[in-house]
């Protein structure tokens, strides 16, 4: 199979999508291997717009696991494992693979890719990837194949140097994209974050398939996609926003979105997330915030969130904090915004899902009986 890989800190999952649409709509049969998930671990492998069915997983589960456990491989590793078998017995012609963790150790990078790209990078993983944005590229752009193309719409002019010293060496090549080529079709999430997203997906297709993607084909690719939990608006009195950003360039792109709705926002987070300055970006722009508590060794307190951030509501329970936002939202007609983690926002999912306000994406994914996992 021949693939594109896609790494960076915030849009790689939304380029990858993009991307897989494109490559679909040409008439592959591709495949989208993405992390983490919402509701359902099913949700990574996808083909088509058809997650991977439940038996199979289940086989793929059984075939890898021993093989896993014999060299202490991770979680992740044992699902791209999982992903290489499943992808290939299933023919497909092109993958679309999002990097899990930085890049240059990432075990995604196992698999051949003709097209590599780095989406917007920042600070996220300081502990593991480094404490600044230039040992933080370095690690993402490592996903560079000897001899292979790597896009990027990166400005910064000592990251593009140390790119292009890299490709040298690497015998491939380094592509700047132009920022002024990108343009905002129809149905496009808002947000200028979107249309670099769109751009780099577009021209990484566009250098797999060897020849452009016109307008109408971009177009026709697009219509109806849906990619969960990326500014993802579900209608309803009130109307609930959900948003998986969850580090600060994120909550800075999201806060210029929702400034005009002043929404209730609805947050839980990581502990080891700098959650302090994701709410100093989303706090000023909502109109009370409820804090949810996640039920994860990872997660943190919403008391201590309340005490760093006075006024607002720390819950008991994700229930109470969910009703007292929807009662509140619906007082002051404005939309309940979520936020904060894939965790925060994949249980408002399964709670809109009881409601019946909410269909899943991909096809064939219902809800894991606990928490998702993320890996």
């Amino acid at each position: 199979m021949k693939c594109i890989h896609v790494a960076g800190t915030n849009g790689k999952g939304s380029t990858c999508r993009f991307a897989h649409r494109f490559l679909s709509n040409a008439g592959l049969r591709t495949g989208l291997f993405t992390s983490p998930h919402m509701v359902c671990v099913r949700e990574r492998l996808i083909l088509g717009e058809e997650a991977i069915p439940e038996t199979e997983f289940v086989d793929l589960v059984e075939r890898v696991l021993p093989h896993a456990e014999a060299i202490g491989a991770t979680y992740f590793e044992a699902l791209t494992a999982m992903g290489a078998l499943w992808f290939s017995e299933r023919g497909a012609e092109a993958v679309v693979l999002e990097t899990g963790l930085g890049g240059r150790l990432d075990s995604t990078t196992a698999f051949p890719a003709e097209v590599c790209a780095v989406a917007q990078v920042g600070l996220d993983h300081v502990a593991i990837l480094g404490d600044t944005v230039e040992k933080i590229w370095r690690e993402k752009i490592a996903i560079l194949r000897p001899g292979k193309p790597l896009l990027t719409c990166e400005t910064r002019g000592p990251l593009l140097a140390e790119l292009r010293e890299f490709a040298e060496l690497r015998g491939g090549e380094a592509i700047q994209l132009d920022l002024a080529d990108g343009f905002r079709p129809m149905g496009l999430p808002p947000g200028a974050v979107q249309e670099r997203n769109l751009l780099l997906a577009r021209r990484s297709v566009e250098t797999f398939l060897g020849r452009d993607l016109p307008v109408a084909e971009i177009e026709s690719a697009l219509a109806g996609m849906r990619w969960p939990g990326r500014f993802e608006r579900v209608a309803g009195r009130p109307e609930v926003v959900l948003d998986v950003g969850h580090n600060p360039d994120a909550a800075h792109e999201l806060a210029l979105i929702v400034a005009p709705l002043r929404p209730v926002l609805l947050f839980g987070a990581m502990a080891d997330k700098n959650w302090r300055e994701v709410l100093a970006h989303l706090v000023p722009v909502c109109s009370t915030v409820h804090l949810v508590p996640l039920d994860l060794p990872r997660a943190e307190r919403p008391q201590a969130i309340a005490a760093a951030f006075p006024g607002a509501i720390a819950h008991p329970s994700y229930e109470t904090a969910w009703r007292g936002a929807l009662h509140e939202a619906a007082i002051l007609d404005v939309p309940v915004l979520v936020a904060g983690s894939f965790h925060t926002v994949g249980q408002a999912a399964r709670l809109l899902w009881s409601e019946g306000r909410y269909g899943f994406w991909p096809n064939g994914v219902e809800p894991d009986p606990q928490l998702p996992g993320m890996g």
